[in-house]
């Protein structure tokens, strides 16, 4: 079974048997198939992996770690197994971590020095063609190039790139015709090994930059990654030095959807490219994100409805909206209303003057008072936006008041907003105008200059770019 595919596998053969054992008792393996339930891996064994003497109500104690042999030989790690039912003498395992490939203990500290997501869209995005066809009379030629990579920078001892290549999918069938498919991977490496935990924090914050960058959902259904643990050594042929190979870890954990995400997708159907990001001078913008993970880590999602669909609104992704025009206006330096001294003075006096004998109230009432209000940063974010997006005074106006009204009436559902809010149609293109304003503060935020925001809105052979230029 190739590695790669394990997973599909697993899935299309409606799971795979194996032995199973826990770290601290190998002789004792236990018989069990693992296999998907909608998106959850499950485990399924005879009985438990707790001493078979315990109680009833104590075989639902969760199993911290448990390696298994899978029937094709392949090693695996699973993580955190709760138990899900116990009937006929059968005990099910819910999964939140399996590593396939490798057997260790600790499967989440599990050190390494490459971790890959499988994106085909990436191709799309970077440009990357590696193969041409042409057709010479009656023939068609296709020749395929070497595999090709583009750089995405360094960011914390961590070197981003994506790699893209061609393999022929054989077949032996008259009736069938060999195809060509392509792949393309995000890679990250590291010089020095470090632990899946601290790679695997970074796959979110990538997932939502792709999906925002071409406006399609963007999803994993597992990691690759590479490990000391898991290499082996090559025949020396009498050779004195011993070469190496890496086999590839196919990582899996609890979130990780079923579902595929967009396989192919033109240039002039997304947001922002990686041509964009060469004519900017900026194509580290993703290494420049995973340097600030701490800032970016829960700002991304924001600009990313939940569902993954772009066409889709609703008003959590309207407050979602909001709060990010909020966080990058923060971000920009724009946090007080006055000076921090002179405001910090004038709560000192205020403070001093009330004579009721415990004010605690009064202080938290004024923690938070130097902050700019969210109509503040609504008109900052539309100044500086007013002469590439050619927004009028009325149109700003109307737009900035519905925002408030909206956002205060979802927020605090005080009923004499509701008949200002806006809760009809009119929500998508409010929602429209916001996410717009959003985005130009990101890319602000990541180093683009007023010239490349121009530049990037005469790209108007993509949809997105002549909606935008029409929005106001």
């Amino acid at each position: 079974m190739q590695r790669d595919d394990l997973l599909s596998q697993i899935r299309q053969l409606g799971g795979i048997e194996a032995k199973w054992l826990l770290p601290k008792t190998p002789d004792q393996p236990i018989r069990g198939r693992l296999y998907f339930a909608d998106e959850n891996l499950e485990l399924e064994v005879e009985h438990g992996f707790q001493d078979i003497r315990l109680s009833a109500n104590q075989w639902s104690l969760p199993v911290r770690e448990v390696v298994g042999l899978l029937r094709d030989g392949t090693r695996c790690s699973l993580s955190e197994l709760h138990v899900v039912s116990a009937e006929s003498g059968r005990i099910v395992y819910t999964i939140q971590l399996a590593l396939l490939g490798v057997t260790t203990d600790h499967p989440d500290q599990l050190k390494i020095r490459r971790l890959r997501l499988l994106l085909p869209i990436a191709a799309d995005w970077a440009g990357l063609c590696c193969y041409e066809t042409q057709l010479m009379g009656q023939d068609i030629v296709v020749r395929c190039s070497r595999p090709k990579t583009v750089s995405l920078g360094m960011a914390d001892g961590v070197k981003l790139g994506i790699f893209a290549r061609v393999a022929w999918e054989q077949v032996f069938l008259p009736s069938q015709a060999p195809t060509l498919k392509v792949s393309a991977h995000i890679r990250l490496s590291t010089a020095k090994q470090q632990a899946l935990k601290t790679m695997q924090r970074y796959v979110p914050t990538i997932v939502a930059f792709f999906s925002l960058a071409t406006l399609s959902p963007i999803r994993l259904d597992c990691l690759y990654c590479e490990s000391d643990a898991a290499k082996l050594a090559l025949p020396t042929n009498g050779s004195h030095r011993r070469k190496y190979y890496y086999q590839p870890i196919v990582v899996w954990y609890r979130g990780l959807s079923t579902n595929p995400s967009v396989a192919g997708l033109r240039d002039d159907e997304m947001f922002l490219t990686y041509s964009d990001l060469r004519r900017a001078g900026q194509t580290d913008v993703l290494s420049k994100i995973l340097a600030r993970h701490d800032e970016f880590d829960q700002l991304l999602p924001l600009m990313v409805p939940e569902s993954g669909q772009f066409h889709t609104y609703t008003w959590p992704r309207f407050l979602n909206a909001t709060q990010a025009l909020e966080t990058f206006d923060r971000m920009a330096g724009n946090n007080n209303d006055l000076d921090p001294s002179l405001f910090a003075a004038t709560k000192k006096e205020i403070l001093e003057h009330v004579r009721n004998p415990e004010p605690g109230w009064l202080e938290g009432l004024l923690k938070y008072a130097n902050e700019p209000h969210l109509r503040a940063r609504l008109k900052r974010a539309v100044e500086q936006n007013r002469s590439i997006l050619h927004i009028t005074h009325n149109s700003e106006k109307g737009f900035i008041n519905d925002v408030i009204n909206t956002r205060n009436y979802l927020v605090h559902h005080d009923k004499g907003l509701r008949e200002k809010a806006v809760l009809d149609v009119r929500l998508f293109g409010m929602t429209d105008r916001l996410e717009a304003l959003v985005r130009l503060s990101f890319l602000r935020c990541v180093g683009f200059s007023e010239e490349n925001l121009i530049d990037l809105l005469q790209r108007t052979e993509r949809q997105y770019i002549r909606d935008l230029s029409a929005l106001f």
